[in-house]
């Protein structure tokens, strides 16, 4: 199966952490499952590889680093 890339945007204080809590707690403890963009990444890639076929669930895009590991953080997934 083909990566699927899921982005939700909105304004602040709209549910957007709240949705990704729910959407976590499939998979494990929300609070230690959800990641943050504050990584390398090679952190990224080596939390991908420890997950294999869950979801990598990231949090709050506002705490990257640089703005174009985004795009290529994406693409290489």
């Amino acid at each position: 199966m083909k990566p699927i890339v899921v982005d939700v945007s909105g304004e602040s204080s709209s549910g957007k952490s709240g949705l990704l809590l729910l959407c976590s707690s499939v998979w494990g403890s929300p609070k230690d499952y959800i990641g943050s963009f504050n990584v390398t990444k090679v952190a990224v890639e080596r939390r991908s590889a420890f997950l294999s076929s869950y979801p990598q669930i990231l949090d709050d895009s506002n705490g990257v680093n640089d703005t174009k590991m985004i795009q290529t953080m994406i693409y290489h997934l």
